[in-house]
């Protein structure tokens, strides 16, 4: 049975929204607990669904039975994300640091 992930967080972009597999669900919550506390509590939309979307590539990497090919490629993305975001706003650089370079999934999120 499939269940709806808020990409973003419901509170960050209630709209961004997928459908994924109980465990998958279970494992991009457990991600989304682990982003920067200030997500939690202040507006940064952008902020959470780069992660937010970084964290689902991730686990469908790690998923894959392709993920070592793909692992390249997921890093790539994250850091032209990274470097999208940095042309946004001088004083962004704060918030990029937050972000968790989920490229190098295995163990780092396993509870």
């Amino acid at each position: 049975m499939l269940e709806q992930h808020h990409v973003a967080t419901r509170r960050q972009c209630p709209w961004l929204m997928i459908f994924v597999c109980r465990d998958c669900h279970q494992q991009l919550t457990r991600r989304q607990y682990r982003w920067a506390i200030d997500w939690q509590h202040q507006q940064r939309p952008v902020y959470c669904i780069l992660q937010g979307v970084s964290d689902c590539l991730a686990v469908w990497v790690e998923r894959s039975p392709y993920s070592e090919p793909l692992r390249a490629l997921l890093s790539l993305l994250f850091h032209a994300a990274l470097a999208l975001l940095g042309c946004l706003r001088a004083d962004a650089l704060a918030d990029i640091g937050l972000l968790a370079d989920t490229t190098n999934y295995r163990g780092s999120y396993d509870d």
